[in-house]
């Protein structure tokens, strides 16, 4: 997993594990960035504050705990390579935390092997000491309780026989384009009146049309002449 893409002076990433029951991240010290005192400050803090701390020393001395200085760090564990592809581990815990495996206190376990081990014990570490804290819920206690209250607070009513298919094919089938009602109800209509006429005899050359008139129209009335003064066939007096 990613941390940022803005730093350029080597790989930023973490290791992140997720199954059905677990989801971990780890915070590795060298795929952090630390280029400026901001960020080796921001690793300090990361670091710092982890529940379990896995250290690889080379050295012929003892790890101390107090190299990073830190309230947390409930547990740790330590891998000191020993030749002939052995390697050693210790795993040092705080008085209230229990007792965990399947690495212990001294044990000495093949590099092969070691990977594996070294990562149950870190899962298996941190669930120790979060269950020493008060009212703590186990994952799959918290994952129930989510979804009670989706099932609770955002349900989608449904019958059986439309549930079952969604279950099958999750995507909704395309909806048909909704029609207006009106010309739903005129093209019903119209197919009414062609089915009676159909069976009645009646034959159309295009369309049926109405005998009675929809409304009342009026008819343009003819222009009238202005009145004459004078007969038309009265006699002109000419002038001598």
């Amino acid at each position: 997993m990613p941390y940022s893409t803005r730093y350029v002076h080597g790989p930023v990433s973490a290791p992140y594990v997720a199954t059905l029951t677990l989801e971990a991240l780890f915070h590795v010290a060298t795929r952090m960035p630390a280029d400026t005192p901001d960020a080796i400050l921001n690793k300090t803090r990361h670091l710092g504050n982890d529940e379990v701390h896995v250290v690889w020393s080379e050295h012929w001395r003892p790890y101390k705990r107090d190299t990073l200085p830190t309230q947390f760090c409930d547990v740790l564990i330590v891998l000191y390579p020993l030749p002939g592809g052995l390697l050693r581990c210790t795993v040092s815990r705080k008085p209230d935390v229990a007792v965990f495996g399947p690495v212990w206190e001294e044990c000495v376990v093949r590099v092969r092997a070691g990977a594996a081990l070294v990562r149950g014990a870190a899962f298996a570490g941190g669930r120790a000491v979060r269950a020493t804290m008060p009212l703590y819920q186990h994952a799959c206690s918290e994952r129930a309780r989510g979804l009670d209250a989706l099932a609770s607070h955002h349900p989608l009513p449904a019958t059986f026989e439309h549930f079952v298919p969604r279950v099958r094919d999750p995507v909704p089938p395309d909806q048909p384009p909704a029609t207006d009602q009106g010309s739903g109800r005129l093209a019903a209509a119209l197919l009414d009146h062609g089915a009676n006429s159909w069976a009645t005899g009646t034959q159309h050359t295009v369309s049926p049309r109405p005998v009675k008139r929809l409304g009342p129209f009026k008819r343009p009335q003819p222009l009238q002449n202005a009145p004459q003064t004078a007969p038309p066939d009265a006699p002109v007096r000419r002038a001598r």
